[in-house]
């Protein structure tokens, strides 16, 4: 059995499908997490941070050594 990425079965991962809603032979998509940093009123920056990335595959063998966890996961609600 092949090892599949940990985001598989989470809520944030998008992968990516045909139109007919197939998932792509690809096995790639998109994390949707997105970054929540509010600051005290005290606190201003500087520049807007901006994370970038979110890129997730569900078999390639360098998102499998990366994502062995991750502190951001949510299970899929089962229908």
């Amino acid at each position: 059995m092949k090892k599949k990425s940990v985001c598989v079965g989470c809520a944030y991962a998008k992968w990516d499908r045909y139109p007919s809603g197939r998932l792509d032979k690809r096995k790639s998509g998109k994390c949707t997490w997105t970054l929540d940093v509010r600051l005290p009123k005290a606190f201003f920056w500087i520049a807007t941070p901006k994370p970038i990335g979110g890129w997730i595959n569900r078999e390639h063998p360098e998102t499998l050594k990366t994502e062995s966890h991750c502190d951001f996961r949510q299970e899929e609600a089962k229908p």
